[in-house]
């Protein structure tokens, strides 16, 4: 019976030592190990927030990091623009023409934040409202034609999606383009419902009654399952599938060209007004406006609110919308992928002092990404909380109050810390990384990045144990900062 009793006590120490010990290297790797996920397809890094790694697991290793890219990304442009920059839409008058000049903005009349929005007369915002303002402002400016309808959208280039995204994927509103003139999250919502026979496909937003959207929709008495998807990589869109009620939540298909239909929605919108446009076009070679006036109300996002959506809401466009405008303020040429990426990489390298990296897109949807975790966990202790910047980044993450970790964690044991985080997931990859803050200030970055996944269930699992162990070690060992120079 001694021994037994001896034995069991022995046990529980082991328990504590491993849960609870100064040695944060041992524990983190203790929990790799008993992850269950095969050896080298995972990699953690933990950071304190002097930069010094004070744990890891294959932590120089590059792997995928699907989401977790937005925090390059939004953090190059948090150093480029800056974090009081606002995205700014203009609409001008030059003689006979009107110009819509895009600036980038992933939020305009992004059908998610039209809740807190309110227009001229107190209604609730709409993306045809916005349209309508436009519209009401060249109406009373007291044009009853229009020459052209100029689309200046080359802040960006008319590369919109990035050629490694999956192409079976690209109608599925993750996969919305960035384009110099954003609208609605360049995407259309449509709402089918049953008919008398041949199914209804009548409420579209915004409204588009010039655009061809073919009909094969069929009914039947319990099912509904519907799909949108475009054709020959244009903005041909076919709706299929059976429906047995209207849908509540909508079908959203991509479009791949918002700034030409966004030019084409507004024409439309004239025309009922008995404004004529002559044509919908983009600028010619090297046109320029100089000499052109402002109609109606400039449209302008804080780079906050943009930040928010990247991050905490995990929006594809808005990280990708700042990677390009981010390469536009460097180059002073159309943002591009390239720019972007090369950009990114400059700023790993001033702020990691690595150049192991390997970026394509702003958003993390694309496989050709490879971030080590040492590497991201680095990126995010070099913002200083505190400072502007830090603020920025840091306040732009999700919480277990907000967000995708509000959905993600229930009783996570933080020791009274607080966490700051992005989620990551794309086909095959869970990753995870972000900032935990003791009560008394301390604080360690941490990032797992696990990879080559047929179910995710462990990598989670290894994800919250990590953020754990790091919060029992800040509170119980907090990592002395190293004194000023």
């Amino acid at each position: 019976m001694h021994l037994l009793q001896s034995a069991w006590l022995l046990a529980i120490l082991c328990v504590s030592t491993f849960a609870y010990g100064a040695n944060l290297s041992q524990t983190v790797n203790a929990l790799g190990a008993q992850s269950g996920l095969r050896s080298g397809s995972y990699g953690v890094a933990v950071v304190d927030c002097d930069g010094r790694l004070r744990a890891g697991i294959d932590a120089h290793t590059a792997r995928i990091p699907a989401s977790n890219m937005k925090l390059l990304s939004s953090g190059t442009a948090i150093a480029t623009l800056g974090p009081k920059h606002l995205f700014r839409t203009r609409l001008l008058r030059d003689g006979d023409d009107i110009v819509l000049v895009g600036d980038g903005d992933p939020a305009l009349a992004d059908p998610e934040l039209f809740p807190d929005m309110k227009d001229a007369h107190g209604r609730a915002m709409t993306a045809d409202g916005v349209l309508d303002i436009w519209a009401e402002a060249i109406e009373q400016a007291g044009m009853s034609s229009v020459n052209r309808l100029v689309i200046d959208d080359r802040i960006f280039d008319q590369q919109f999606t990035h050629p490694s995204w999956p192409a079976n994927q690209l109608s599925r509103h993750y996969c919305a383009g960035s384009a110099g003139l954003n609208f609605h999250r360049n995407m259309l919502h449509l709402r089918p419902e049953p008919g008398q026979g041949q199914p209804r496909l009548d409420d579209v937003r915004p409204a588009v009654p010039f655009m061809p959207i073919e009909n094969r929709l069929k009914s039947h008495r319990t099912k509904t399952e519907v799909s949108a998807t475009r054709t020959n990589g244009g903005d041909s869109i076919v709706v299929s599938g059976t429906i047995a009620q209207k849908i509540v939540e909508p079908i959203a298909v991509t479009v791949h060209d918002m700034p030409l239909l966004t030019g084409r929605m507004l024409a439309d919108r004239l025309t009922r007004r008995g404004i004529e446009v002559a044509m919908v076009t983009r600028p010619n070679t090297g046109e320029q406006f100089n000499l052109a006036s402002p109609l109606g109300p400039d449209i302008v996002t804080p780079i906050a609110r943009v930040l928010e959506r990247c991050n905490v809401d995990s929006c594809n466009i808005y990280a990708d919308a700042l990677l390009k405008r981010s390469a536009h303020e460097a180059t002073k040429q159309p943002g591009s992928w390239r720019d972007g990426a090369a950009l990114v990489r400059r700023e790993v390298h001033a702020r990691t002092g690595t150049n192991k990296v390997e970026i394509a897109d702003g958003s993390g949807m694309s496989q050709e990404n490879k971030v080590s975790p040492f590497v991201l966990a680095t990126w995010l202790a070099s913002f200083d909380r505190g400072t502007p910047e830090g603020d920025a980044l840091l306040g732009s993450l999700s919480t277990l109050q907000k967000g995708t970790l509000k959905r993600r964690f229930e009783s996570l044991k933080l020791s009274g810390c607080t966490l700051a985080a992005k989620t990551g997931y794309i086909s095959g990859a869970s990753t995870l990384s972000g900032v935990i803050t003791a009560p008394d200030g301390q604080c360690a970055a941490f990032s797992v990045l696990c990879n080559n996944l047929q179910t995710t269930t462990s990598a989670k699992a290894l994800q919250r144990d990590v953020i754990e162990a790091v919060a029992k070690w800040l509170v119980r060992n907090p990592p002395a900062r190293r004194a000023a120079a």
